[in-house]
């Protein structure tokens, strides 16, 4: 008798750990991403809608005033039948977001740029940290059939030190949209 209850207590554990795997995988989305591309001066365009979903882990340290970076990577390519597919552009656009105390804001800051814009909610500064407008991608018109990607993901290097580590091994850290892509003429 005293075997079958451990047997039953083992098998509702490893059903508890197997539920628990499935819910985390299923809520691992961490970006949901929105393309438009558009011509601008003869200039091809994309402007880029980002609806982040940090984890609580991340968020707990923004709150606490750790500064978080976010990348977005946007690639215009060439396919080609053999080999890998040309990069024809490759734009990087790094943004982060911290809270400060002492003010009780967020801010949102353009790392290439240095320009910062405050949010008094933590849901408005992750919209701006998501709104990319005007990613210059290729110049003029060709015949060739091309395709773009993007994705946006969390910059591990730019945490302090301590956190790195913990950061490369958790999941709560591992923050990263993939590609998506898709074929314009």
């Amino acid at each position: 008798m005293h075997r079958m209850n451990v047997l039953r207590l083992s098998l509702c554990a490893i059903v508890l750990v197997v539920t628990q795997t499935a819910v985390v995988a299923a809520d691992s989305e961490f970006a949901k991403i929105l393309t438009r591309i558009r011509e601008e001066n003869g200039v091809r365009v994309m402007d880029v809608r980002i609806h982040y979903e940090f984890s609580q882990e991340v968020l707990r340290a923004l709150n606490n005033g750790l500064p978080i970076i976010l990348e977005t990577q946007a690639e215009e390519l060439e396919p080609r039948s053999m080999l890998w597919d040309k990069r024809i552009t490759t734009t990087l656009v790094r943004r982060e977001i911290r809270y400060h105390a002492l003010s009780q804001q967020y801010l949102v800051r353009n790392i290439e740029t240095d320009s910062q814009v405050n949010f008094l909610t933590l849901s408005l500064a992750i919209d701006a940290l998501g709104a990319i407008d005007g990613l210059p991608l290729s110049t003029g018109h060709t015949d060739k059939l091309k395709r773009y990607r993007i994705r946006t993901r969390l910059d591990i290097e730019g945490l302090p030190s301590p956190l790195r580590l913990l950061a490369y091994l958790s999941e709560d850290w591992s923050l990263d949209s993939q590609w998506q892509s898709w074929p314009l003429n």
